[in-house]
């Protein structure tokens, strides 16, 4: 088979290229559906969600609000002056 326009050598690589995407393309649906469908979650695991969804749409209003400031960097002083001296600043997310 060749593609009208390319030389024979381009072309075979343009329609052999072709076949592994074609091939994951039919079969990746086929194959994540019975993975994904089998998942079940505790009911601890969908409680402890809840609250940190919940928590976290009460901080991102407090911050557009303007309630609270804006940045995380922002809430502590100690923050502001380990950012403004160089010194990068992480934490974890309560949980």
């Amino acid at each position: 088979m060749r593609l009208k326009g390319l030389p024979p050598h381009r072309a075979r690589r343009k329609v052999v290229s072709r076949i592994p995407s074609a091939v994951i393309a039919v079969l990746l649906p086929g194959l994540a559906g019975p993975l994904c469908s089998s998942v079940l979650l505790q009911p601890e695991t969908i409680a402890a969600f809840d609250e940190y969804a919940d928590t976290a749409e009460q901080q991102f209003s407090r911050r557009l609000a303007g309630t609270a400031p804006f940045l995380w960097s922002s809430e502590l002083d100690e923050r502001i002056a380990a950012l403004r001296a160089g010194t990068p600043s992480a934490a974890r997310t309560p949980s």
